[in-house]
């Protein structure tokens, strides 16, 4: 009814700053999911999926038909999230690619 404005209005009315589109959180925080999660088709039931697992309380988001609405802080946290996750794949990936030039360098040091 009136294209949702009065849920939207309402829900933010309850102290529900921020929001995402399904699409939009699936897009940013995928790199939270197990592969098992991001094989699935249902983009909005794997985003309740992993919310429910990273956020155990409940009442610090809701789910619309479209978006997700976050209380405050709860972006934040899932950032947190997100940036460790990649501070660990760049700590892997540096790992790899020096063992790789380290070996590279002792087979030459080791023919010549």
């Amino acid at each position: 009814r009136a294209c949702g404005v009065l849920e939207t209005i309402r829900i933010s009315a309850q102290s529900y700053p921020s929001r995402w589109t399904y699409i939009e959180f699936y897009s940013r925080y995928s790199i939270l999911m197990s592969h098992e999660e991001a094989d699935l088709n249902d983009k909005k039931q794997t985003c309740k999926n992993v919310l429910q697992r990273l956020i155990q309380d409940s009442n610090q988001y809701k789910f619309g038909r479209t978006k997700i609405f976050f209380r405050a802080g709860q972006v934040a946290y899932l950032e947190k999230l997100r940036l460790d996750r990649l501070r660990g794949a760049c700590v892997t990936i540096q790992k790899h690619v020096r063992g790789w030039s380290r070996r590279r360098k002792y087979l030459r040091i080791r023919e010549a």
